[in-house]
This record gives structure tokens, C-alpha cells and sequence, in this order.
């Protein structure tokens, strides 16, 4: 087992540390800063209380993580130069200034993943005294492998979506508020979401409209009167669904087009 104080001192005082053989990090902070990097040929395990932060790279094998990555000190790229797996227990935080760009003061975290990517857990995101506009998207995570499985849970401080369309990033959009009445409709669902085709509509009230919109708020289709709508003209992306019922109840709902 490792000794919290020993790698923090190391890691904070150096460009790069290189492990003979594969690490386990039972509870230790590795703090990376920028330009720093951890090595070796065998794998690291993130587990118990361990904590990955700031802007270096780190360079095992395989990488599992079942605890805590924080790319940056504030806003940072954080780098992983093989495949992570990410489980249930995992969670990763990411901070957004603005929407500058990766890494950038004025812009978003950013884990870039050159390998395999296993998507599971929690994704928690904080925006840092800046508000987004509708429309705005933040690239939070890059792939150069193959991505599997989504975001079980977040904890998000602003209306954003989880956009997992694009290959090779995972994409964090903010979507707003329609300007509009949010009632509870009681037990609706859609259903399937993401889709690539069809979205089915259940409530215990008539639908009497539903209208797509996208992140900047322009309609792009309309349908009344229906419970089924089909999507499959629209380009892959996020939407709003404003779904409204006989008796004058409204909610949005957002949707991922596959």
C-alpha cells in the first residue's frame, strides 16, 4: 500500500515518477501538475478513497477506476494514455469556467482517454461563476478507442444533457428552459431514449401536441394528437420535446437522437 503523504510529495515536486510494477491506489491524492506524469508498464487501480487530479498524464497499461478523477486544479486536461474503466462506484468531476475550450482558464475540464473507454457511475459537473447560454456544448471527455456503456448517475449545478452521439467525445450540452409552464403530466415516460427512430409517449391524460425543438430553441417538427412521433428525419443530436395535453398541461422533456 502506498502512504498519502509520500506520493502527494512526490507527484507535486516532479515531472514524472515511474512505478517498477503495476500500483494500487488504496486512498492516496495523486496530484498531477501540469506536465507532470506517472508511468509504468503495468496497470494502475484506483479504488478506496484514492483521488486522481490536475493536468498531467498518466501512463499505465489499463487504468480502473472505482473512486474519484478531477482533471485540473481548476480548469484542466487531465490525460490517461491507455484504456479506463470506470464502475458503478466511480465518479468523475468536472468544473466549467466558460466556453472557451479545453483546459482553457476561460473553458471546461477535460479527461482524454487515448484507448478504450467504460462509461459507468457518476458524472458531477460545477459551473464556476459562469452561466451558460442555450446552445452551448462542452467536449468533457475524448476516446480514441471504443466507448462502452453511459453515465449511470450526476449531479449537475445547471440544466445540461449527457451527449454520447459523436464518436470519440462524450459531450456535455446545456439545453435551458424553454419559455413555458412545467406541470407534472403524472405518469409520463418516453420511451426509448436515446432513439434513432420512434418515441413513444405514455401519460394518463390525451396528448394534444408535441413539438421538437433544438438547443437553440428553433422548432423543428410538430405533431397533434399523437403518442407516437418519428424522429428519424432529424440529425443526431439532443432535443426538447414540449409536450402538451388535452387538459392545457405542459412539460419538456429532453431526447437523445441517435
Amino acid at each position: 500500500m502506498i502512504r498519502k503523504e509520500f506520493l502527494f510529495l512526490m507527484l507535486t515536486l516532479v515531472s514524472s515518477f515511474c512505478f517498477a510494477q503495476s500500483l494500487t491506489n488504496e486512498g492516496a491524492l495523486i496530484s498531477l501538475q501540469e506536465n507532470a506524469l506517472i508511468y509504468s508498464e503495468g496497470s494502475i487501480l484506483n479504488v478506496g478513497e484514492g483521488k486522481i487530479v490536475g493536468n498531467g498524464s498518466v501512463n499505465f497499461s489499463s487504468m480502473s477506476n472505482t473512486m474519484n478523477i478531477s482533471p485540473g486544479f481548476e480548469i484542466g486536461q487531465l490525460n490517461i494514455n491507455s484504456s479506463l474503466i470506470n464502475t458503478e462506484t466511480s465518479n468523475i468531476t468536472i468544473e466549467i469556467a466558460g466556453n472557451e475550450g479545453i483546459g482553457l482558464v476561460n473553458g471546461n475540464d477535460n479527461v482524454n482517454v487515448v484507448g478504450d473507454l467504460t462509461l459507468n457511475g457518476k458524472l458531477t459537473v460545477t459551473s464556476m461563476n459562469y452561466t451558460p447560454t442555450l446552445g452551448d456544448e462542452f467536449v468533457i471527455m475524448n476516446y480514441s478507442g471504443t466507448l462502452t456503456g453511459q453515465f449511470t448517475s450526476f449531479d449537475f449545478d445547471n440544466d445540461f444533457a449527457i451527449d454520447y452521439s459523436t464518436t470519440g467525445v462524450v459531450k456535455l450540452l446545456y439545453t435551458g428552459t424553454l419559455s413555458v409552464a412545467d406541470f407534472s403530466l403524472g405518469e409520463i415516460a418516453i420511451y426509448p431514449n436515446p432513439t434513432s427512430d420512434s418515441i413513444a409517449i405514455k401519460t394518463s391524460d390525451k396528448v394534444k401536441k408535441v413539438q421538437v425543438y433544438n438547443l437553440l430553441g428553433v422548432e423543428v417538427l410538430e405533431f397533434k394528437n399523437q403518442d407516437s412521433i418519428n424522429l428519424k428525419q432529424l440529425p443526431v443530436g439532443t432535443y426538447l420535446l414540449k409536450i402538451e395535453t388535452t387538459d392545457g398541461k405542459v412539460e419538456v422533456k429532453k431526447i437523445i437522437k441517435t
